[in-house]
């Protein structure tokens, strides 16, 4: 499960409106090995790819990609 704070919530859709092609973005949730196997997370605003799952949280969407799917759905992402 995925929870977007309603203040971190604004404040991603305000800059998402930002950009010119504000339609088509979303936040995408990127999860990395680091250190002794642990997980690193990062997002970036940007569109989908091919193999990004798009959700819907809290206004935000938010595109997943599916190899690491299971991980970042467990964490919370209180901006």
């Amino acid at each position: 499960m995925i929870t977007i704070t309603p203040a971190a919530a604004a404040r991603l859709s305000a800059l998402i409106a930002q950009e010119q092609d504000a339609d088509r973005l979303g936040i995408k949730i990127i999860a990395t090995t680091s250190g002794c196997g642990s997980l690193a997370y990062s997002i970036a605003i940007t569109e989908a790819s091919r193999m990004d799952k798009s959700i819907d949280v809290s206004g935000i969407r938010l595109f997943l990609p599916r190899r690491r799917k299971r991980h970042a759905e467990r964490n919370y992402c209180g901006l």
